[in-house]
């Protein structure tokens, strides 16, 4: 694969990798290729891994994981792990939204409706939470983090403002769907409950080709 490194060098790892799996799957697979790449370009010390300690705590002793690596760095002090540890925690986050969209789907089989628009937003809040995590270096662990899942994704995040929007929608059909039994809550639904699974399907999907594109990780 020397010839494969040769035409990396100076590119982005991610748009490499695409770029050249269309030019050598016949002589090999994809993931082969990725992590030669990764190893050569260094990327190998990006992928996730499991902090040392339970991920909650490793969240309260670097609450901003930037800042942390920054100031471990400026000590001369390794730091690659704590990246390791953040892109578990993104990943974690992200799992999470994915099984709360099954759930949607199973939901939505059987008929819970209620169920199905609930899990279909906890599916996309998830998601905006691994985003913003690994953007950010930090969320908040409170209740107070569902009005940043719409306000405070990335600005560089593909249709941004149309996402945010979305995101919205769901939380308010949410609310809707676990506190309300009024005459007139099924007319303040605006989405059908299969409307709102695949909206946060799509949400997810938006999201990891961001993360995947620029953090170079493999959801």
């Amino acid at each position: 694969y020397n010839w494969v490194y040769e035409i990396a060098i100076g590119k982005n790892i991610s748009t490499s990798i695409n770029f050249l799996f269309e030019k050598v799957y016949m002589y090999s697979s994809y993931k082969c290729v990725k992590k030669y790449l990764l190893e050569r370009l260094g990327g190998t010390k990006d992928m996730p891994k499991k902090p040392p300690v339970h991920e909650l705590k490793f969240l309260k002793l670097s609450p901003n994981y930037f800042e942390l690596t920054s100031k471990l760095s400026e000590l001369g002090c390794p730091n690659h792990d704590i990246n390791q540890y953040a892109q578990h925690v993104c990943e974690a986050w992200f799992r999470l939204g994915e099984q709360h969209l099954e759930e949607a789907k199973q939901l939505l089989h059987v008929g819970c409706l209620r169920a199905a628009y609930s899990r279909a937003y906890y599916a996309a809040y998830n998601a905006s939470k691994g985003t913003r995590y690994i953007y950010k270096g930090f969320v908040s662990l409170k209740g107070d983090d569902h009005g940043k899942a719409s306000t405070e994704l990335p600005p560089d995040f593909p249709d941004v403002a149309n996402w945010a929007s979305t995101i919205s929608v769901l939380y308010e059909h949410r609310l809707h769907a676990d506190y309300d039994n009024w005459s007139d809550t099924p007319s303040t639904y605006t989405l059908q409950p299969n409307q709102a699974i695949k909206e946060a399907e799509n949400f997810i999907s938006e999201a990891r080709d961001y993360i995947n594109n620029k953090f170079g990780m493999e959801l």
